[in-house]
């Protein structure tokens, strides 16, 4: 009678551990999947230094633009632009 319980048991223990190796396993394995890449769409304006112009930097905003840099270039400025694909 007690060979068949310590049987038993010892079925229930190892399919629990067996069951709890596969959970882990599979958690592990979803956690290391890399997330997609963000595609980004860029553009480039340039605008005289002494005069920025905010109304289509803003315009850029509202479509969805996101300003990166501001470069200086002898009197002028080169403003960056991107935005997700």
């Amino acid at each position: 009678m007690f060979a068949k319980q310590r049987v038993f048991w010892a079925i229930v223990i190892l399919a629990g551990i067996g069951i709890a190796g596969y959970r882990t396993t599979s958690a592990d394995a979803q956690q290391d999947v890399p997330p997609l890449a963000t595609r980004w769409e860029y553009q480039v304006i340039s605008q005289s230094a002494n005069t920025i112009a905010s109304k289509p930097i803003n315009q850029l905003g509202k479509e969805g633009w996101e300003l990166v840099t501001v470069v200086p270039n002898s009197g002028n400025v080169h403003l960056y632009f991107k935005r997700p694909r």
